[in-house]
């Protein structure tokens, strides 16, 4: 069998070792650097170009995308969907999104009647201070999930909420 693995390359233990024991059994693997790769979109003919070669067929693909090349590697991932549709994905390109989605994966959760804290999203620090003022009473389970790196940068700088918040309602 002829299995792609979609990576950052032959760097990471977890490739090294999905190709290590593929090739054990016997299969063809061949690591494909997503972010090397460019895609050409034609109505008739869309490829994926790795190395100056279009990628050939594959029965399966792995993809093994990193969280901050989420996009691109989906892109690649969809263009390579396209084109071998009737290749095995272990994960297609909408799943990797969706999971990634923190917001969407837990409206879907909630959706399915799965029991969360009450959580708010957020994007800026306007928001963030004002989700403090009105939500942090009454000493109830709150989760904060921030829906871009930069907040995520935002609150590591503050650790927690700023004190007055604490002081005065819990």
């Amino acid at each position: 069998m002829r299995i792609a693995i979609l990576s950052n390359g032959n760097i990471n233990y977890s490739t090294l070792r999905l190709k290590e024991e593929a090739e054990k059994r016997g299969h063809q693997v061949k690591v494909i650097k997503y972010k090397n790769c460019y895609v050409s979109i034609d109505e008739k003919h869309p490829t994926v170009i790795y190395k100056g070669k279009e990628i050939g067929e594959f029965d399966v693909v792995i993809p093994r995308i990193a969280s901050h090349m989420t996009k691109y590697g989906t892109a690649v991932l969809r263009q390579l969907e396209m084109m071998h549709p009737k290749a095995f994905f272990m994960n297609r390109s909408i799943a990797i999104t969706r999971a990634r989605d923190k917001l969407r994966s837990t409206q879907l959760l909630v959706k399915a009647g799965v029991s969360i804290p009450k959580t708010v999203f957020l994007e800026t620090r306007l928001t963030l201070i004002r989700s403090l003022k009105r939500l942090v009473v009454c000493r109830q389970l709150l989760s904060w999930r921030v829906v871009r790196t930069e907040m995520a940068w935002f609150w590591r700088k503050l650790k927690r909420p700023p004190s007055r918040f604490y002081r005065r309602f819990i």
